[in-house]
């Protein structure tokens, strides 16, 4: 049997948790195994030596995986094709790197309440991956929030990501499903707040952690 860090139950040996059904926890177990199998740091990835401590080993795959001089739109069509996890490809790949992407949200257009000095600047940046995320994942909701909040976790925190994640779904609520409810109820409009939005907010912070950990035990 093994032991599942984060649900804190046991798996059989083949890596199932048959302890625990929640789709959280098994979101962090999936994630969390992947990160191990797949790599980091661009060309190493991790594997479990005789000690069971985990060791870098070379991973020529992952350089011929990504071209090093895509542009931000190419970068997002892959993303759009594979998921999140291309997206942990790109954070990883030592040629891209969550740089790549804080640096095409800043170069962002700026709306009125993302370029208000009054208004503090993580809350500011939030702003912006919100309008940054829609132009480029607009097609996809469930990564489109999940990188959302990695990249704010990436800047500003843990506690300003879940903060600002959190707070704009309920903005979404407050501001444009109260004003609306009878469309929404009746189905004729989509919820501006949903709840699948939040636990994708919590998967990208989750993400980020992982992430995170990982960079500073490669270091």
């Amino acid at each position: 049997m093994l032991f599942n860090p984060w649900a804190g139950e046991e798996l059989d040996s083949d890596g199932s948790n048959h302890y625990y059904s929640g789709e959280w926890l098994k979101f962090s177990w999936k994630l969390y195994s992947k990160i191990l199998d797949r790599g980091y740091s661009g060309n190493t990835m991790y594997s479990k030596g005789s000690s069971d401590a985990l060791v870098g080993q070379t991973n020529p795959e992952m350089q011929t995986q990504v071209d090093p001089r895509l542009t931000m739109q190419q970068v997002a069509d892959q993303i759009n094709k594979g998921g999140f996890e291309t997206f942990l490809k790109f954070a990883f790949n030592k040629n891209y790197g969550p740089e790549f992407f804080t640096r095409s949200i800043k170069n962002w257009p700026a709306t009125r309440a993302s370029d208000n000095l009054l208004v503090p600047i993580d809350v500011r940046f939030g702003l912006k991956t919100a309008s940054w995320g829609h132009n480029y994942f607009g097609q996809n909701d469930e990564v489109r929030h999940m990188i959302g909040a990695f990249m704010v976790a990436e800047n500003y925190g843990v506690f300003s990501a879940d903060l600002i994640t959190t707070g704009n779904e309920f903005y979404g609520f407050f501001a444009l499903d109260l004003p609306n409810l009878e469309s929404r109820l009746n189905g004729n409009s989509p919820w501006a707040a949903e709840l699948h939005d939040y636990t994708n907010n919590q998967k990208g912070i989750l993400a980020w952690q992982m992430y995170s950990v990982i960079q500073w035990w490669s270091k």
